[in-house]
């Protein structure tokens, strides 16, 4: 996995009149991730390590591909797919 982000925040006060002050907070966040494979669905590590038969001579059809055990694919194809998130916040009261 990995992550890159960028924060930046700002606060201004500013006292207007004796009875009126002004205060203004704005933040702006930037982040972008990259995770691997491994969870909880059909491209992750635990769905093809525990739901394939468990032994070397399974074949996956139609080009009979060996798999070594793993039930869809095997762990350079899952590792080799990659799910980014990217998030970009403003923030402002």
């Amino acid at each position: 996995n990995a992550r890159r982000g960028t924060h930046v925040r700002a606060n201004v006060q500013a006292s207007l009149t004796p009875k009126i002050d002004l205060a203004v907070q704005t933040g702006f966040i930037s982040s972008s991730q990259r995770l691997p494979q491994t969870d909880n669905n059909t491209v992750g590590l635990l769905s093809n390590g525990f739901g394939g038969p468990g032994f070397k001579g399974n074949l996956l059809p139609p080009n009979n591909v060996p798999l070594f055990g793993y039930r869809l694919y095997t762990p350079d194809q899952f590792f080799s797919e990659t799910v980014n998130q990217d998030i970009d916040r403003f923030i402002g009261s």
